[in-house]
């Protein structure tokens, strides 16, 4: 990207990874199912994207942030698949 600009692609990976996160509360109340339970697939999953602020946080350039959009994609891909 030409005109990169890394504040305002973390913000747009924050949104993304609250978007998933969203995906997995409306998954774990239908189905019943603690999310806090990091002994499930589901659990860390959904651990993982609820802690993923750090990480993008930590990012400093457009390669680490994409790397974190991945992870993002194939987490909220998981709980699509269920």
């Amino acid at each position: 990207m030409a005109n990169f600009d890394l504040g305002l692609e973390r913000c747009r990976a924050k949104e993304r990874a609250r978007g998933a996160i969203a995906d997995y509360v409306i998954y774990g109340r239908f189905h019943k199912i603690e999310l806090s339970d990091e002994t499930t697939e589901i659990g860390k999953n959904f651990d993982e994207l609820w802690n993923m602020k750090v990480d993008i946080d930590k990012c400093e350039t457009e390669e680490e942030l994409n790397k974190c959009l991945e992870r993002i994609a194939k987490l909220k891909a998981a709980v699509s698949e269920l």
